[in-house]
């Protein structure tokens, strides 16, 4: 799938954290993911949650996706067609309906796929937005938007860090990190890393490295000028998944892997951008973000593992796919903040325009109709060779060209009704043009959309220990993605959605913490239908959704706190024909495929003294189906983990991670209508050094 979102950029927060684990909910972060006018998760009619730095660490946490699904209401989509990157929120999944930022600026979706970032290393702070962010960050969010913010330059102080990590499965990771000033109007930060591993999976070695970096020069203390440069060089896991026979996976195949021997996964990404920063006056300010991405991606495999039936003694592959992706985008975003009174009440303005170019090519060796993909071969369950790829010959070569260009014009403003009433709404209006070549057949066409999307917000906080909030929003979505689908969906007009949420947060004085709680109900409207008469590709079918989210995290004695967080949702298809050979069958009442309906997160720690600290988590995934028949399905999991950290002294710090200490079998997410599961690792431990210098 692809994205046809403009971009955001938004100021970069640092977010500091307790160093024995986190005591609130950082309600009163301003958390740029929730709103660009400077509001705390407090004063935001939204649900925002923050993961620092240090909570990322004391957990033992080692992808920046896995920190973000540790927020209420997420869980995992992984597949090495969307990176490894792709998450569900609010009964909706994917990269174009959980978009992924990085400091407030849209990561490009072309054909589902986004691996950058992955390491937390170079970031301070992960922001999830829960619910529809189209009016924030552009075309799609449905379901919602992470945010990862980096390190930034420090002007006041030097700062250097660096780590090394040895674990299961020959597992290595290290990192070296420098932030501080070159003089009195200059500083840098700069962070390398690097990571390998021969995988818990048979021949699913993996290994990357990665860097950021910025220059920030502040020649006047209201103006500031700050280069950045973001990227890593990812080879992923060549691992599509683990065949399963009736909803059961053989305990045999626990480590198989059905992949052809040559198979590849590559993805590169490098990101330059420009910021400027201007302070005209303490309630005037503008900012300009000037930037260009360049993403490239190559994958050799074969993707569709099926058992033959009735026997049940060798497996059916197909699809032979070898795709590239090239794809760059330029893009620059002005906006400008006035702070002031209207009408004599407390008022922040923020208003701007955006401007960005996507160009994609996508190679590909389908068949000729440019949507299948030839190649089968039949090996034994047991002791099978993989094979080569040689099996499907049709040549690789350029399919599709497409290019998107984007204005966008965005609002968004805070209103202080009285002391405790706060009304908050914002606006966005996009025109897109969409423009795409079939090189092959020598067919064009070109498209335009002109989506507008809303939210308005209205918050009481009469105390710390309350704060209510009721807010409606809408958002649109590429029904399959603008920059790789075909002409049949690129013709449709975008998806809409529309939320209702009311939620409430608040301190909790006696324990010292905090609590949120959340209800919504979304509703996604011009879903792809077929009509079950014409057979003809209509916009007609509508997805719904609706849940409540609660988090609660106390500090309950001196040293030991408890962070947790639980979400219950129902998502289904209100109207959806799905085709089935020459049949057209009606999904309308089924659950959307890899969406679990309940999802619950604890983790509880405790310093024992000044050197040594425990913690112990627990995270809890419900069932979910495989497909819109919901026919297949995998059941759901619980994983604990542990981690102890010893520090001898300031600048160095131990930490052993544990995870997945009852070594539980289970399915991150499912991928051939059901047929295969993506297995989660096994039992493993990790041991850190880090050194502070």
């Amino acid at each position: 799938m692809a994205d046809a979102t403009a971009q955001t950029v938004l100021p970069p927060v640092q977010v500091t954290g307790s160093s024995t684990g986190a005591i609130d909910l950082g309600l009163d972060t301003p958390a740029a993911t929730g709103s660009r006018l400077g509001l705390s998760i407090r004063d935001t009619p939204a649900s925002v949650t923050v993961i620092t730095k240090d909570q990322i660490e004391e957990r033992g946490i080692t992808r920046l996706q896995d920190a973000a699904v540790r927020a209420p209401g997420l869980s995992s989509a992984v597949g090495g067609g969307n990176g490894n990157t792709a998450m569900t929120a609010r009964g909706f999944s994917g990269l174009n309906s959980v978009v992924q930022l990085i400091d407030g600026t849209r990561l490009i979706v072309a054909s589902g796929t986004i691996a950058f970032p992955v390491s937390p290393w170079p970031y301070e702070s992960v922001e999830v937005l829960r619910g529809p962010a189209s009016v924030l960050f552009g075309d799609g969010a449905i379901g919602g938007a992470v945010n990862y913010i980096t390190r930034q330059p420090l002007r006041d102080q030097v700062a250097n860090e660096a780590f090394v990590t040895a674990g299961s499965f020959d597992t290595a990771r290290a990192g070296l990190s420098s932030r501080g000033p070159i003089d009195a109007q200059t500083a840098y930060q700069l962070s390398v890393y690097g990571e390998k591993s021969n995988g818990y999976i048979d021949r699913t070695q993996s290994h990357l490295w990665g860097y950021s970096g910025s220059l920030l020069y502040a020649p006047r203390a209201a103006l500031t000028f700050q280069l950045s440069a973001d990227g890593s060089l990812n080879h992923g896991p060549q691992y599509r998944g683990t065949p399963v026979i009736a909803n059961q996976l053989d305990p045999k195949l626990r480590r198989a892997n059905f992949d052809v021997v040559d198979s590849a996964l590559l993805f590169e990404d490098h990101w330059l951008r420009a910021k400027t920063s201007f302070e005209a006056t303490p309630d005037i300010s503008f900012r300009n973000e000037l930037y260009y991405l360049t993403s490239k991606r190559h994958f050799r495999d074969v993707q569709n593992y099926n058992y033959v039936l009735p026997a049940a003694t060798q497996i059916s592959r197909s699809r032979y796919v070898e795709i590239y992706h090239d794809q760059t985008q330029v893009g620059d975003r002005f906006d400008a903040t006035v702070a002031g009174n209207v009408a004599g009440l407390k008022n922040k303005f923020v208003g701007g325009v955006e401007f960005y170019r996507t160009g994609f090519d996508h190679i590909n060796n389908t068949e000729a109709n440019g949507t299948t993909f030839a190649g089968t071969s039949v090996v034994p369950v047991y002791g099978f060779d993989p094979g080569q790829f040689s099996v499907n010959t049709r040549p690789t070569v350029l399919r599709a060209s497409t290019r998107l260009r984007t204005m966008a014009a965005f609002i968004e403003d805070s209103l202080d009704l009285t002391e405790h009433w706060k009304l908050v709404g914002g606006a966005r209006y996009d025109r897109m043009q969409l423009e795409s070549t079939d090189v092959v057949k020598q067919v064009s066409f070109a498209n335009r959309y002109k989506p507008l999307t809303g939210r308005l917000g209205l918050v009481w906080a009469p105390s710390r220990m309350l704060s209510l909030y009721a807010q409606a929003s809408t958002a649109t979505d590429p029904a399959n993605g603008l920059l790789g689908s075909t002409a049949v969906v690129r013709e449709t007009d975008l998806a809409k959605a529309r939320q209702i949420e009311v939620g409430a947060k608040g301190d909790v004085a006696a324990v010292d913490g905090q609590w949120s709680l959340a209800a919504y109900r979304i509703e996604k409207r011009n879903l792809l239908a077929i009509d079950p008469v014409s057979g003809v590709t209509q916009q007609v079918g509508k997805q719904s959704s609706e849940g409540i989210e609660a988090a609660l995290t106390v500090s309950l004695m001196r040293g030991w706190t408890i962070d947790t967080n639980v979400a219950i949702l129902r998502a289904r298809f209100d109207e959806f024909f799905e085709r089935v050979g020459t049949a057209n069958i009606s999904r309308s009442g089924n659950a959307p495929p890899n969406v679990p309906r309940r999802l619950a997160n604890v983790w509880t720690s405790y310093r024992i003294d000044a050197a040594w600290r425990a913690g112990i988590g627990l995270q809890y995934v419900g069932p979910r189906t495989g497909d819109n028949a919901n026919l297949t399905h995998a059941p759901g999991y619980t994983l604990i983990d542990s981690t102890v950290s010893f520090q001898p002294r300031r600048d160095i710090t131990f930490d052993l991670a544990l995870r997945n200490l009852g070594n539980r079998t289970y399915a991150v997410a499912l991928a051939n209508n059901g047929a295969q599961w993506l297995l989660g690792a096994p039992r493993s431990v990790e041991l850190t050094a880090r050194y502070a210098f």
